[in-house]
């Protein structure tokens, strides 16, 4: 099956874990393809940034597991996480970005966020899950209003746990997508 993204030509292959993988280089994203609209948004999509194609391997397994009803979609590059936050009628129940990635890093991004209206007010959950961390970045990147940074652990059991804190914590957080557009 081909499709278009950025206008480039790429190979979409069904997997056998039930989603859709955009192969080429380099990998733009990964979509699962089953996703329910429901007024409480806790089953969007959960969009994964980051430019190492290694944690991709790791870090979608686990979400998947930990998050079976919210697709994954993966982006290596900033501006097409924007793009697609942009242009998609999903209402994503979080982002979890890296911080140092080459094109666009995340603050970038999660500045580019903040200054775009219709994004902001969209009120979609920022988390920062990255390696290392230094001080300075935690502190710019909450003056950028994220709403948790983590530092990525070593081990698959500790990820996992991270990530299941993180996909529990926003599971029962009230914000502005858990409300259905006509009780806004």
């Amino acid at each position: 099956m081909e499709c278009s993204l950025n206008n480039r030509s790429e190979k979409t292959v069904y997997s056998n874990r039930g989603f859709y993988q955009t192969v080429g280089q380099p990998l733009s994203y990964v979509l699962i393809k089953t996703y329910e609209k429901e007024s409480m948004e806790t089953k969007g999509p959960i969009v994964l940034i980051d430019d190492d194609e290694d944690d991709h391997e790791i870090l979608v397994p686990i979400l998947q597991q930990i998050a079976p009803h919210n697709p994954v979609v993966v982006f290596t590059r900033g501006q097409d996480a924007i793009d697609f936050l942009r242009t998609t009628d999903q209402r994503p129940f979080l982002i979890i970005s890296e911080v140092s990635m080459n094109t666009m890093t995340g603050l970038e991004l999660r500045r580019q966020i903040e200054q775009d209206n219709g994004l902001r007010k969209r009120a979609i959950p920022f988390i920062f899950f990255t390696h290392p961390v230094y001080k300075h970045l935690v502190e710019e990147a909450y003056d950028l209003t994220i709403q948790g940074f983590f530092e990525k652990k070593s081990n698959m059991t500790d990820i996992t746990t991270q990530l299941q804190a993180i996909i529990d914590y926003w599971s029962n957080c009230l914000h502005p997508n858990r409300f259905a557009s006509q009780d806004l």
